[in-house]
């Protein structure tokens, strides 16, 4: 049996590039309703640094999109969650001085990792967590007073967890659960811990991997939709990944790709074959099996793949797979 968890990283391009109209607002509509037509629940990563920022500079911007678009980003948020559909924290810390000036923004350390503001003796990391986790949360109590934020996705540290100083920061601010990594060296674990403190434990359950053929991966539609995403971020190379140590860097095949489960980039046979894979995994550990699918809202073209995959778990594989979010994800 495995649990499949549908995420979507909910954001415009790392660099500042996009519009948030397009990139965000109308693809994220367009995939939640597939999900709710479906009866199934997506957990949205909004990335809250990001949004703090549209806040900041929210007259600014309703000068170039002619109404307020903070307002509707948080009122989609909202909305959805309002459906039943999960919200968790995920953050990129290069937002965290950006400024908007010419209808542009400008982003002056696009690599800032979260481990970078320790030099920072007035503003540190678990600083910046427990910031960004304070706006969604007040954001979301809006309309439930109980709501916490027990996921996290973190970013700009490879596909990989957290370092051990981090993960200890977000024990502290209650997070259970980070998904990152992705999970080609340890297929056999559906998650692992990554740091104990004090009795409680910061587990990782990564985006749900396996390695393919490079040649096997390209399509028309990849290679569309890498082109998309060359014309807003000049850093993107196509297949990059960065490896987990200098030890897996020598031994790298580079004919090797790790494919995630991304339902923006993979069709419904690709994203079912990966799912056969799981289900023969989930018989080794004999219990239920949680798999994390990602996606990014900037992404978003691929809606009759993604419907017709969900139509096909709900069918022919309905004794054998569920779905769920990291609201009520169960690990034992």
């Amino acid at each position: 049996m495995i649990n499949i968890i549908p995420t979507v990283d909910h954001e415009i391009f790392g660099n500042g590039r996009g519009h948030i109209e397009n990139n965000m607002i109308n693809p994220l509509k367009k995939m939640a309703n597939i999900f709710d037509n479906n009866g199934v629940s997506l957990t949205i990563f909004p990335d809250i640094t990001e949004i703090m920022s549209f806040k900041k500079y929210s007259s600014n911007l309703q000068k170039y999109y002619s109404k307020d678009i903070y307002q509707e980003v948080k009122d989609q948020l909202l909305d959805l969650y309002s459906k039943g559909h999960d919200i968790q924290l995920h953050v990129h810390p290069q937002w965290s001085d950006a400024t908007y000036k010419n209808n542009n923004w400008i982003l002056p350390k696009r690599n800032r990792k979260i481990d970078d503001f320790n030099a920072d003796a007035n503003f540190n990391s678990f600083s910046f967590l427990k910031e960004n986790k304070t706006f969604l949360e007040n954001m979301i109590r809006n309309i439930d007073k109980n709501y916490e934020i027990i996921a996290a996705r973190l970013t700009n540290q490879g596909w990989t967890q957290p370092s051990k100083k981090v993960s200890r920061e977000l024990i502290r601010l209650g997070i259970k659960y980070h998904s990152l990594s992705n999970n080609t060296n340890r297929l056999a674990l559906p998650y692992w811990p990554i740091s104990n403190d004090s009795g409680e434990i910061l587990y990782e359950v990564p985006i749900f991997t396996v390695n393919r053929s490079i040649i096997s991966y390209f399509s028309l539609f990849r290679l569309f939709l890498y082109s998309h995403n060359l014309i807003f971020n000049s850093n993107f190379i196509f297949g990059y990944q960065k490896s987990d140590s200098k030890k897996s860097q020598t031994k790298r095949n580079y004919l090797i790709f790790r494919q995630k489960l991304d339902f923006c980039h993979l069709s419904h046979k690709e994203m079912e074959a990966q799912v056969k894979i799981a289900l023969q995994m989930s018989k080794k550990i004999n219990k239920t099996y949680n798999i994390v699918m990602i996606s990014h809202s900037k992404d978003f073209f691929n809606g009759k793949s993604l419907d017709k995959f969900l139509k096909i778990m709900k069918s022919k594989y309905k004794d054998v797979v569920s779905f769920g979010k990291f609201s009520n994800i169960s690990i034992k």
